[in-house]
């Protein structure tokens, strides 16, 4: 999905036009309009279902006016009660800013060998039914997943996660830095990873490789343990010989 911009925009800027002129049914379309044709940011989208619901509320179309409110508030909790309501009026409004769900939105990050999963989780604003979608090339995504070739040179990357409605307006949005995954190791001929060091180039030794040279170092181990015994048991053997020839000397006549 690719998020639209440039004509809900303009749908919006006349709708407002309208509304600030008093010509509330022609504002009521145009907002309407706007919601429709998507792309609108959270301010916009709070503050055309804010408005919907006054033109709502002045007509007498109570339940509608709640709606939009309640739409409006899980965008914008804390906007104060619009000026143009009447005092019982606002004192709805404020009840149900109380009971706002405000809508939000996180980045998940599940990494795997050599790629990362990104998806986007909305928590709150049920009055939206929005959903979580995340942002790459300006495309709208379920999810996404991203290899070390995405990053290129760049030992991070800002990934932009966002809640949007039904229309494809955006309610809420986030922006995380994301690191790049680390390198998956080169897969053995048996389709199983193999450790080895990804900057040497040599190739990972098998295990019957590993095996045999296993055993070359016990034998060599070995080999040095009976030379070290036979220097030992030489040195000794001199020794006593000394001491036995010394002894006969010291008793001959």
């Amino acid at each position: 999905m690719v998020l639209a911009t440039t004509a809900s925009a303009q749908s919006l800027d006349d709708a407002d036009a309208l509304y600030e002129s008093r010509d509330v049914m022609a504002a009521r379309a145009g907002y309407r309009s706007a919601i429709d044709a998507g792309g609108l940011e959270p301010a916009e989208l709070a503050r055309a279902h804010r408005r919907l619901g006054i033109i709502a509320a002045v007509t007498g179309d109570i339940e509608t006016a709640k709606a939009e409110f309640r739409q409006a508030l899980a965008i914008e909790p804390d906007a104060p009660p619009p000026v143009d309501l009447a005092p019982d009026q606002r004192a709805e409004f404020e009840r149900l800013a109380t009971a706002a769900s405000p809508v939000s939105v996180t980045l998940e990050e599940q990494r795997r060998a050599g790629s990362v999963l990104l998806t986007a989780t909305v928590r709150g604003g049920d009055a939206l039914s929005a959903r979580g979608r995340v942002l790459w090339n300006s495309e709208a995504r379920e999810g996404l997943e991203l290899t070390g070739e995405d990053f290129g040179t760049q030992l991070s990357k800002e990934v932009e996660a966002v809640a949007i409605d039904e229309h494809g307006n955006v309610a809420a949005r986030t922006r995380v830095r994301v690191e790049t995954p680390a390198v998956a190791p080169e897969a053995s001929p048996t389709g199983a990873a193999v450790e080895g060091s990804a900057d040497s180039g040599a190739p990972a030794e098998s295990p019957s490789d590993e095996g045999m040279a296993r055993g070359w170092k016990i034998a060599i181990a070995v080999v040095a343990v009976l030379v070290a015994g036979g220097i030992v048991g030489g040195v000794v053997w001199a020794t006593r010989t000394e001491e036995v020839r010394y002894q006969c000397c010291e008793i001959a006549p």
